[in-house]
C-alpha cells in the first residue's frame, strides 16, 4: 500500500507540472549516480528525486530523464510485486494443496487406526460384533450356564440312579418275597393234596 501511494503521488504530480507553466532556473541539476541508487527502495528513490530536484516556489522542478527512470523503476516494482503475488498464489494454492493431501492422508490413517482399535476391542461372532469385555462376559455365562446345567443334570442322574437302586431292591425284595409265598403255597398245597390223597385213601379202604 505504501508503494502504491507514492506511484499515486507521481501520478498526481505529472498531472499537476502538466497543468501548471513553470519557468526553472538554468541551472543543471545534479543526476544520481547509478551505484549509490541501485538498491533503493521506491520510497528512498522518491525522496532522492525530491531532495535533488530544483524547487521553484512551492514546486519541485525535475528532470523529465528522472521522471522516466522513476516511471519505469515503479513500473517494474509494480511488475515485479505482481509476479511475486503470482508466485505467492501458487505457493499458496501448492500448499492448500499440500494440506489437503496431508489431510485426507491424516484422515486415512486415523481410519486405519480407529478400525485397528475397533478390531483390537471387538470380536465378531456370527456377524455380530461384540466388545472383548462383552464377549468374555457372554462366553463366561454360557460356560456358568453349562456347567449349572451339567450339576444338575448330574444331580438328575444320581438322583434317578439312586431312585432306581431303591426301587430295584424293593422290587427285588417283593419279588423275593413272592418267590417265598409261592414257594410256601407250593408246599401247603403238596400238603393238602396228600392229606386229601390219604383221605380218599382211607374212605375207599373203610368196608361198607
Amino acid at each position: 500500500m505504501k508503494k502504491l501511494s507514492v506511484i499515486a503521488c507521481l501520478l498526481v504530480s505529472f498531472f499537476t507540472y502538466a497543468q501548471t507553466p513553470v519557468q526553472a532556473p538554468a541551472a543543471t541539476p545534479v543526476q544520481p549516480a547509478p551505484t549509490e541508487t541501485a538498491k533503493l527502495t521506491l520510497d528512498q528513490r522518491f525522496a532522492l528525486m525530491k531532495s535533488r530536484a530544483q524547487s521553484y516556489n512551492d514546486f519541485k522542478v525535475v528532470k523529465e530523464l528522472v521522471l522516466d527512470g522513476v516511471w519505469k523503476i515503479t513500473k517494474d516494482s509494480i511488475t515485479k510485486i505482481k509476479t511475486d503475488l503470482m508466485a505467492a498464489h501458487v505457493k499458496i494454492n501448492q500448499l492448500e494443496n499440500d494440506v489437503k493431501v496431508a489431510k485426507d492422508n491424516f484422515n486415512q490413517k486415523e481410519a486405519s487406526v480407529a478400525d485397528i482399535t475397533f478390531d483390537s476391542t471387538h470380536i465378531t461372532m456370527l456377524g455380530i460384533s461384540f466388545t472383548k469385555s462383552a464377549f468374555i462376559g457372554i462366553v463366561t455365562g454360557i460356560v456358568v450356564a453349562l456347567v449349572i446345567g451339567l450339576l444338575a443334570v448330574w444331580g438328575t442322574l444320581k438322583y434317578t440312579s439312586t431312585n432306581l437302586k431303591e426301587k430295584t431292591a424293593v422290587v427285588d425284595m417283593i419279588s423275593n418275597e413272592f418267590d417265598e409265598y409261592k414257594r410256601k403255597a407250593l408246599d401247603k398245597e403238596s400238603k393238602i393234596l396228600r392229606q386229601l390223597q390219604d383221605e380218599r385213601n382211607k374212605y375207599h379202604a373203610t368196608p361198607r
